[in-house]
């Protein structure tokens, strides 16, 4: 995506290879929790977790509709990654998601650790 936007030339993108894995992990934690307003005014919240068939940690739009009797939840993943959970979060991250948010969806900030995991702020 960087090359085809012209941010960066193909002979750099061998130099990236080796700091990709935090820049994915980075790129989660600075989405996670912060929110967009679409283009119809309605706001989306971001969550990262890892609930899709793949297993693979993520960061979903969770966006609500209340001109209905009740509200409606749609999450849609907007960033999908390649890593897997138990490789790249610490333990408490592995639990299941809080009390109103869809399970493995986090709600308290994380950060990368200096081991190169996603852990919660402390």
């Amino acid at each position: 995506m960087l090359s085809l936007n012209s941010i960066l030339v193909d002979a750099d993108i061998p130099a990236l290879a080796g700091i990709k894995t935090f820049l994915t992990l980075y790129a989660i934690c600075c989405m996670h929790g912060s929110a967009i307003v679409l283009e119809n005014g309605i706001r989306a919240e971001l969550r990262a977790g890892f609930f899709n068939r793949e297993r693979r940690l993520e960061v979903k739009m969770q966006i609500r509709f209340d001109d209905a009797p009740k509200p409606i939840m749609a999450p849609v993943c907007l960033f999908l990654t390649s890593l897997q959970p138990e490789d790249y979060c610490e333990a408490q991250l592995l639990d299941s998601g809080t009390y109103g948010q869809p399970p493995f969806a986090w709600s308290e900030p994380v950060e990368v650790g200096i081991d190169g995991r996603l852990r919660l702020v402390r």
